[in-house]
């Protein structure tokens, strides 16, 4: 029979910092050192008010000794396991296999930023532009896939390997805010699920010439490469060709490998002739998703402004406004620069609006993802 661990959790840590005030369960507190004591302590103290509070308090002491050489340790030690969860991106429950709730709960709320997996890569100043050299490099499905613990299997019948794949949209943040230090921004599902939402309340003059349905399918859709691809921008440097071609693939691999035998509701191949339906850009669906797109992308760069009260500026991304092609979306666009306008004005600071202030460099890159205006 396994043996089981039991762990006595011990009363609120109450130490002084090498430097800075007295501390109780991280938060500072008012007193002298010699003067705090332990819940335990008091409870003690209580139930014998005729005893001494210092032979309480050893009694107490008594009963949590190994409290008391952590109140004696260095306060590097004590951070040692916050350190390792945060250097391996692992939680509190790898530490503590017997499951000691109370305390496993206090390291997970350290941990807890490092709970979800991120596909992307550390961020940095330079996240979502790739290396110059390697932007051309030969790219398949399989360059991702070979890397992977688990490998979705291929030519089932259930679509569950599909399923399992789709995870890594919601674990792959959208590279553009990460060059912001927005480090736990949206994912690509974030995006496309407002996208979907925002699809099906289109302005009246567009509703009755759009099936709705299928605009929403096509927003839901329209990312599906992502999961392999990852969320290349305009200055990954790979040209517009390329960025098609790996999604191709990427999409031949989806609707293919993994939902070829699948059988009931939309096929494999009826995903991929939506998505492609997207890219192509002919129908007034897609049309209107493409501006979709761009919307929910104004709509995130002003959310960002205003959460970091005005310390980060994303002017650059306003440029997708003038890559907006529908007139009734132009005017949403519009309404959502004017709130980003006033909400400037409020703070006293003049933004950049995304074409002024962007390099020569910066303009032609977008242009070759987007196509010139």
């Amino acid at each position: 029979m396994a043996a089981t661990c039991r762990v006595s959790l011990p009363d609120p840590i109450v130490r002084k910092d090498d430097k800075g005030p007295i501390r109780r369960n991280g938060c500072a507190v008012s007193g002298s050192a010699d003067h705090l004591v332990s819940k335990r302590s008091e409870e003690l103290w209580k139930a014998n008010p005729a005893a001494d509070r210092d032979q309480a308090t050893s009694g107490s002491q008594q009963t949590s000794n190994w409290q008391l050489r952590l109140r004696s340790a260095p306060v590097w030690i004590l951070r040692l396991p916050v350190v390792y969860l945060r250097a391996t991106h692992r939680s509190a429950s790898t530490l503590f296999k017997f499951q000691p709730p109370k305390y496993a709960t206090v390291i997970n709320s350290f941990a807890m930023a490092h709970e979800s997996a991120e596909t992307n890569s550390p961020p940095s100043t330079k996240s979502g532009i790739l290396i110059p050299g390697k932007t051309h490099s030969v790219w398949s499905p399989e360059t991702v896939l070979s890397k992977l613990d688990h490998r979705p299997e291929t030519n089932a019948t259930s679509p569950v390997p599909f399923f399992q794949i789709l995870e890594r949209l919601k674990t792959t943040k959208r590279e553009g805010w990460r060059r912001f230090n927005i480090v736990h921004g949206e994912s690509i599902a974030d995006h496309m699920y407002r996208m979907s939402i925002m699809t099906m309340v289109p302005p009246a003059s567009l509703a009755t010439r759009l099936d709705i349905p299928r605009c929403t399918r096509m927003a839901l859709i329209h990312d599906m490469a992502e999961s392999l691809v990852g969320d290349i921008t305009p200055l990954d440097g790979i040209s517009s060709a390329e960025k098609r071609r790996r999604e191709e693939a990427t999409m031949d691999y989806l609707c293919k490998s993994l939902l070829g035998n699948v059988n009931g509701g939309l096929s494999g191949e009826e995903i991929r002739k939506v998505w492609k339906e997207y890219e192509d850009s002919d129908t007034l669906e897609a049309k209107y998703v493409h501006d979709i797109d761009k919307l929910e992308l104004l709509l995130q760069m002003v959310d960002y402004e205003r959460s970091h009260g005005g310390r980060v500026d994303l002017g650059e991304f306003a440029n997708v406004t003038t890559r907006i092609n529908l007139s009734e979306m132009r005017e949403w666009a519009d309404r959502i620069l004017e709130e980003r306008n006033t909400f400037w004005a409020g703070i006293g600071v003049t933004p950049t609006d995304g074409v002024s202030g962007l390099s020569k460099e910066k303009m032609d890159q977008m242009d070759a993802y987007y196509g010139k205006t």
